[in-house]
């Protein structure tokens, strides 16, 4: 049962077509984190979302609007002078279809 189910994750995982890259991971507070989505250009894209939640209680979220197949492949985003604490970080693209796609990040600031 258990192998089944990492299974089905790790082939989930594999089918989402959201990429999630955030640097550093691990770095000395204040910092400043890059985020980077990477987002195929598909008509069926409708709203991409990125959140990040701390233990410390700093928290933001921004949505957009993606423009189908018209809409950038890469965005970057910056969080800048982020306090010592553990973030996490997660990206969220909603399709048309009512599909939900997700990528997450754990960033630890000391």
């Amino acid at each position: 049962m258990v192998l089944s189910l990492l299974l089905w994750f790790v082939s989930f995982l594999a089918l989402s077509p959201i990429t999630l890259d955030v640097s550093p991971l691990v770095a000395q507070a204040p910092s400043d984190v890059r985020i980077t989505l990477t987002i195929p250009r598909d008509p069926q894209n409708e709203v991409t979302c990125l959140i990040y939640d701390s233990d410390i209680g700093d928290s933001g979220s921004s949505c957009w609007e993606m423009l189908g197949d018209r809409e950038p492949v890469t965005k970057q985003i910056w969080l800048k002078s982020l306090h010592r604490g553990e973030y996490d970080i997660l990206a969220d693209l909603q399709q048309h279809s009512g599909k939900h796609y997700q990528s997450r990040k754990h960033v630890i600031l000391q």
